[in-house]
């Protein structure tokens, strides 16, 4: 068995470990745009608490975050006025006045 130096050890660890690294900086990330049907399905699926980590981190690294609300507030206007339409049709049938 050998003996070698500890520093020499670990310098070798850490240029493996950057030769790694640097393949994987070479190519460059594609960052997509975020379309408006996915920010929609995201608004949604955050809305129920469903959305995966996958798309959580795509919203934030890819969208814009003014798109994000303004969509949620119209999803919570469209929620509302969805709430307020099938109370007004029960309690018309129901005879209530």
């Amino acid at each position: 068995m050998t003996s070698t130096d500890p520093s020499q050890q670990n310098e070798n660890k850490n240029s493996v470990h950057n030769d790694t690294n640097e393949s994987h900086e070479d190519k460059p990330a594609k960052q997509k745009s975020v379309g408006l049907l996915q920010i929609i399905f995201s608004v949604i699926s955050a809305m129920f608490g469903v959305q995966n980590q996958k798309n959580y981190e795509r919203d934030f690294a890819n969208g814009n975050s003014t798109t994000f609300i303004v969509v949620g507030i119209i999803m919570i206007l469209i929620f509302i006025g969805t709430l307020m339409t099938i109370v007004s049709e029960v309690i018309e049938s129901s005879g209530v006045q």
